[in-house]
């Protein structure tokens, strides 16, 4: 029993200090499909938009400004979907996302700054400015009017934010992030085998760190 609670006591620590360090965002987005017929070697496309939102748990590493913001969410979509043919598919699609956010602060890289920014020294860019890597995966369950489709889709993409300290344990963070959609299928796939899905974001993210102000362990 005895060399159980080393193990204990320190997945209590992690567990107490996950619960410390938490995030929630919500970001518009518009989406751009584009697909060839295979009748034809002609583009067509269209737009539609959404929303998301989604908690994250956050950590980064020791003595450098790099973030990970690891999350899951809910997205909501409705818009059309091209055909050759002058009308088009309408849709509404609902699915849970699995994503990831690694944060890259250039103009403040290697530094312990216990963010957020409100009390630190520096002019806020300089210390919360920060670039985006953004990956993800989403099931989009699309809802026709006479038939439902089920699609998984990863995300790759980029963005830019920064951080505003709100106070000693709140970070606001505005971001836009542009990405890049894989594996999405349009319905009717035989005839329109070559899919292209983009998508940009402008988003508002909220991050608590109940530990500010005392040292990290990581």
């Amino acid at each position: 029993m005895k060399q159980f609670f080393p193990i204990l006591v320190l997945v209590t620590g992690l567990y107490t200090e996950a619960l410390g360090q938490w995030g929630v965002q919500i970001q518009g987005e518009r989406h751009v499909v584009s697909t060839i017929p295979s009748v034809s070697s002609s583009e067509i496309g269209s737009d539609f938009f959404g929303v998301f939102g989604g908690v994250n748990y956050f950590f980064r590493l020791k003595n450098y400004r790099l973030e990970f913001l690891p999350g899951v969410g809910l997205a909501y979509e409705s818009g059309k979907f091209p055909l050759i043919q002058s009308a088009k598919l309408n849709f509404k699609s609902i699915g849970p996302q699995i994503f990831s956010l690694i944060n890259i602060y250039p103009f403040d890289f290697k530094n312990d700054c216990n963010c957020p920014t409100f009390k630190k020294e520096g002019n806020t860019l300089k210390k919360g400015l920060h670039l985006i890597i953004d990956l993800g995966f989403r099931y989009n369950i699309r809802n026709y009017a006479d038939q439902e489709q089920k699609t998984g889709q990863f995300y790759t993409g980029f963005g830019i934010g920064n951080d505003f300290g709100i106070s000693e344990n709140l970070t606001i963070s505005p971001m836009i992030l542009y990405n890049f959609g894989h594996l999405d299928k349009h319905l009717d796939s035989e005839s329109y085998p070559e899919f292209s899905h983009q998508k940009i974001s402008l988003g508002l993210r909220l991050l608590y760190d109940k530990n500010k102000g005392r040292k990290r362990r990581y």
